[in-house]
């Protein structure tokens, strides 16, 4: 067989040395365009399950690459003049231009053809010429773009700039600096890489280098101006330069990887944001399953689309942790007016791949200092929440079940309401929301009557204060069913109803997509007739209010539509709403894991209002974190609490947190179910 490599960089020189130890026959050559000793950037950094799949591949060059790592087990954090140092994360650094060094040689002894200061131009005489040409020539491949027709390349450029730098400062932990200046904010990713040697990746929004009167490729203006900056941080040592411009981070993606004999790898199939240090450990380990599927082959382009099959399910879960992660970054002044411990928290779990137990199995000092500091001593999700109108048990909102759409749960008997609101209602949750009430459809006196019955009945057999929802409520002001309006909120407020929640998700012209070309004071206009409807609901209603909007419709512009609803929300706190509860429209990726988090957060950190987030909320862990990191202060349950029933009172028992029942079951109070919690 005989294989070609375009680029001579980690990817194309591993997977050259896999190849040739698999089948020593097979001819292999790597073409790269610079010089053998050529390289940029300063260190590679690569996580403890990443080196287990290397030492697996290749236990030989594993051994000579393992002298060289410097390794570390904690990530310290500075910011507003305290520094936070969680342990147990396990990472090591190493040079990249001594991993080139050692790819390289190895290569070489193995038989490999290395051709250095050498340009490819005819991709298709070269295709021709062998049995599978290798794209390993970066996230701006000149091979793959010669054919991007079949590849189908995306490049999503990143707003933040960033440059790479060196230091000598010996860093004994990966550390991320947030300095705050004049111009905006920095962020620095460093860590170690060698004896004398560190990265220091300097980040910041487009508007911090314009401020500085920064120049995008002064290099030398760049080391003076970040030497001022982190002289602090830096303890003497001096800034070191390599090609370090201020750059966007490209995000790379393809429709495909395969186009007849010629294969993606590394960049120029899929990039990872560097704060999750993942660039260099996707392609070697590309380049371990490419060489898998390469053994005893007979159909090339079978096998390389095998191995595509089976390398892109992992590449996607990391370069979502990565895109979340980059996120993170390029929204860092929206998380940083959070107290610095509680940012470190934000900071260590933004992926989503590290959560609340995971980071308790890795550093329970930190964790256990999280939950004293702002929980009391317990689990987030156990935490009394409280508000000036009231307050709940713990952090969960049980949602009842809607009905079919050819019937009306307020027309069914009693009995069969109370059987079908038992789960939820004996649930535990701090808060059970009735299904909603649309009143649209079911505004009448009789109807009115049956949603007082069924609340009474729910407040004596149940220990969770008990809401309604309601849909289409608003805009009754001076319309002849007004007073009927007023009278059913005074008199399930009488009834004693402990929250009321306002949904105008449905409602014309209440969906922030619809005012995203508006001006602040048009949208305060079009405010009016919901704030309105909010503070004549305020003066007959004295508890716990929510209002559920929709703040996107994903069909329209993203960037509009969220600073919409962020005016939004802040035009409607003064209205006396103690929550905001975050939908969404025209979810591409509804029911996947925590799929409304994100605006939740967005929603949270830029206006400080107390948020309510729903949607793929399947896991306590993960609803631990949301409120851990500030991102959000309760949580709707609802098919995950519909299917298990003892969701919440078994999560109680795991963190040794007990919860209420009502009279009728307050034997269960001292119950422990052991084989249920194994």
């Amino acid at each position: 067989m005989k294989v070609v490599s375009i680029g001579g960089g980690p990817a194309g020189l591993y997977l050259s040395i896999l190849l040739k130890r698999q089948d020593p026959t097979v001819d292999i050559t790597v073409y790269e365009r610079h010089r053998a000793d050529d390289t940029f950037g300063f260190g590679v950094v690569f996580s403890d399950a990443t080196l287990s799949n290397l030492r697996k591949a290749d236990p030989k060059t594993f051994s000579e690459i393992e002298k060289e790592f410097f390794h570390w087990d904690d990530i310290i954090t500075t910011s507003k003049g305290k520094v936070f140092r969680s342990k147990g994360h396990g990472f090591c650094g190493l040079e990249r231009k001594r991993l080139l060094c050692i790819l390289q040689k190895e290569a070489h002894s193995l038989g490999v053809d290395l051709k250095f200061e050498t340009e490819v131009n005819d991709f298709e005489a070269l295709k021709n010429e062998c049995d599978v040409l290798v794209a390993a020539d970066g996230a701006f491949s000149r091979c793959r773009d010669a054919y991007k027709d079949h590849f189908g390349p995306k490049i999503d450029w990143r707003p933040n700039r960033f440059v790479w730098l060196g230091t000598t400062v010996p860093y004994d932990a990966f550390t991320f600096h947030f300095k705050e200046t004049t111009s905006g904010l920095f962020r620095v990713h460093a860590y170690r890489y060698g004896d004398v040697g560190s990265t220091f990746i300097v980040e910041c929004k487009e508007e911090t280098l314009t401020k500085m009167g920064l120049e995008p490729g002064d290099e030398d203006q760049t080391i003076d101006a970040m030497q001022k900056v982190f002289k602090e941080e830096l303890l003497g040592h001096s800034l070191i330069k390599n090609r370090s411009i201020w750059r966007q981070f490209p995000t790379v993606s393809n429709k495909s990887w395969v186009h007849d004999n010629i294969v993606l790898v590394g960049d120029s199939a899929h990039t990872a944001h560097f704060s999750i240090g993942s660039g260099t450990k996707l392609a070697m380990e590309d380049c371990i399953d490419l060489a898998s599927t390469l053994v005893d082959v007979t159909a090339v382009p079978d096998a390389l689309k095998q191995y595509e099959l089976k390398r892109r399910p992992t590449v996607k879960k990391v370069q979502k942790a990565a895109q979340t992660s980059l996120e993170w970054f390029e929204n860092t002044e929206r998380v940083y007016a959070l107290e610095p411990l509680q940012f470190t928290y934000s900071l260590l779990t933004r992926s989503l791949r590290v959560t609340h137990e995971n980071l308790r199995k890795r550093d329970p000092q930190f964790v256990g200092d999280i939950e004293r500091e702002y929980f009391d001593g317990g689990a987030p999700v156990f935490h009394r929440f409280r508000t000036e109108h009231g307050s709940l048990s713990n952090r969960f909102v049980a949602q009842a079940p809607q009905s079919r759409d050819d019937e009306c749960f307020y027309d069914l008997p009693l009995d069969a309401q109370m059987y079908r609101l038992a789960p939820v209602l004996q649930s535990g949750a701090g808060l059970v929301f009735l299904p909603r009430l649309d009143l649209a459809n079911e505004f009448s006196p009789s109807k009115l009557d049956n949603v007082l019955t069924i609340l009474k009945a729910s407040k004596k057999t149940s220990s969770s204060k008990c809401g309604v929802s309601i849909v289409n409520g608003l805009g009754f002001e001076g319309k002849k069913d007004g007073k009927l309006f007023e009278a059913f909120i005074g008199n399930i407020t009488d009834v004693g109803v402990d929250c009321l929640e306002i949904d105008v998700t449905g409602s014309t012209g209440l969906s922030c997509s619809s005012f995203v070309e508006d001006s602040i004071p048009s949208i305060e206009k079009k405010c009016q007739p919901l704030i309105k409807s909010l503070n004549g609901v305020r003066k007959v209603h004295r508890h716990l209010l929510l209002l559920r909007l929709s703040v996107r419709d994903w069909l329209v512009d993203k960037a509009k539509d969220l600073e919409t609803s962020v005016r939004m929300v802040n035009i409607l706190k003064d209205t006396g709403v103690n929550v905001f509860s975050i939908t969404s429209k025209n979810h591409p990726q509804k029911n996947s894991r925590l799929y409304q988090a994100e605006l939740a957060d967005h929603i949270k950190t830029l206006t400080h209002g107390n948020v309510l987030v729903e949607g793929g909320l399947d896991s306590l862990d993960d609803m631990n974190s949301l409120i851990a990191a500030g991102r959000a202060d309760l949580v709707r349950l609802e098919e995950s609490l519909w299917y298990n029933p003892a969701f919440i009172r078994l999560a109680a028992r795991k963190h040794q947190t007990k919860t209420t029942f009502p009279s009728h079951l307050s034997s269960l109070a001292d119950y422990n179910p052991r084989s249920f919690i194994q």
